[in-house]
């Protein structure tokens, strides 16, 4: 049982979701998704849908209609030169409880029997959370394509522990990225968080960050905090990896973090509750697609702040600026530090900065080494409790001093 397999959902999945499809003609493939089939076939993965269909049941349309539709997406992925291995689907109306309609496992099972498939080494990817459901209950690892309502809203809904997926992908392509890479071994992530005296922001950060998929560790970097910072993390996540920072600062806090990481790729987070947990899928799905760091930017379209008075956007600004000239830089946004990297990326930048420099150190490096960036919009909140380490006067020199020795030394 060494064949491993990738389950398709269907509708909103590869292909337009229209309701009881009862047409060939209505059949219209998604974008990438013929390309995203045909690096699974070129893996060696046997790719089988798996789809719900009512309608037969419903008498919307025929077994013999549902066969045409089928044919013509065959049609349409062999233009892209891709195939689907094997096709099992549910006919039954809701009410006749099978054990063939997802969330049921039928014809997963099916599909492992027939195949004799391993199905610890296998995927379901689907839009939805019976999807996931079925996919947790059979053993193999899923991907949430989120296409519709609620779907979309998942960090609206309360999600119960079967209909947690493995990652959150934006799309078909996204998620056969990470499945691929997830195949290879290298698709852990890590999350740093460095913290100093954050004992009630860390009780909203950290159950919001429970709820992100795919996190194989957190990090916390204590400043050595006189309250009860470590003490509630440990509470919250008690499997949390918690080192007491050597030195001083930010940047400090942050090296020792990447140091300790284990994950294929490395997450910086606030603890102070100002950076969503939610928006990592954003930061991580671009390093599966040949990114080697994704920065966030307030300044891009999609991205804003509500914690920056005018003289830091104007500081901002300035150094942004500055390093896009002198450094060769394109960001929107050199001052922000919410950012994922590929952590085998690190030698390379060699960072040895102890403030909030850190952040701009980083990301003229990449620049000067030639590293493959990306800029995704984020949104800053602000704080939840207490008051910010940052000191606009003195940290804005030592941004200034970074940008001007990276000029130089570049």
């Amino acid at each position: 049982m060494n064949q491993k397999a990738v389950f398709i959902d269907r509708d909103g999945t590869i292909v337009e979701d229209v309701p009881y499809c009862n047409s060939p003609r209505k059949i219209r493939l998604l974008e990438g998704a013929g390309k995203a089939i045909r690096r699974l076939n070129d893996q060696g993965f046997l790719v089988i849908l798996i789809t719900n269909q009512s309608g037969v049941a419903r008498g919307y349309f025929s077994e013999e209609t549902l066969g045409e539709i089928h044919n013509k997406l065959k049609e349409d992925l062999g233009y892209f030169g891709a195939h689907l291995d094997d096709i099992f689907y549910c006919p039954h109306h809701p009410a006749q409880s099978c054990t063939c309609r997802k969330p049921a496992t039928g014809l997963i099972d099916q599909a492992v029997a027939k195949y004799g498939l391993d199905i610890s080494g296998s995927y379901f990817i689907g839009d939805r959370l019976i999807d996931i459901q079925a996919a947790n209950r059979s053993g193999c690892q899923a991907v949430l394509v989120p296409y519709t309502l609620p779907e979309t809203d998942y960090f609206k809904l309360e999600i119960s522990v079967d209909s947690r997926p493995s990652f959150l992908a934006g799309d078909i392509s996204a998620a056969v990225d990470w499945v691929l890479a997830d195949a290879l071994g290298k698709a852990s992530v890590s999350v740093v968080i460095p913290t100093l005296n954050e004992e009630k922001n860390i009780c909203s950060v950290l159950p919001r960050l429970r709820c992100v998929p795919g996190i194989a560790e957190v990090i916390l970097v204590d400043g050595r905090s006189t309250d009860k910072t470590v003490e509630n993390a440990l509470r919250l996540w008690p499997e949390i990896k918690v080192i007491n920072q050597p030195g001083r600062g930010k940047g400090d806090a942050m090296r020792a973090g990447f140091e300790a990481a284990c994950g294929d790729i490395v997450v910086t987070l606030d603890a102070d509750g100002s950076l969503a947990p939610e928006e990592i899928p954003c930061y991580v799905g671009p390093l599966f697609d040949g990114y080697q760091m994704v920065k966030g930017s307030r300044f891009c379209r999609g991205g804003g702040t509500s914690d920056m008075p005018l003289f830091r956007r104007f500081g901002n600004f300035v150094f942004t600026k500055m390093a896009n000239l002198v450094c060769g830089c394109r960001y929107t946004d050199l001052v922000y530090g919410y950012h994922a990297f590929r952590r085998q990326i690190l030698g390379s930048l060699c960072l040895k900065s102890d403030g909030f420099e850190i952040d701009t150190e980083m990301y003229i490096r990449a620049t000067r080494k030639g590293l493959k960036v990306k800029e995704v919009p984020s949104y800053e909140a602000k704080r939840l409790e207490g008051a910010g380490k940052l000191r606009s006067f003195h940290d804005g020199a030592r941004i200034l001093r970074t940008i001007l020795r990276e000029s130089v030394n570049g």
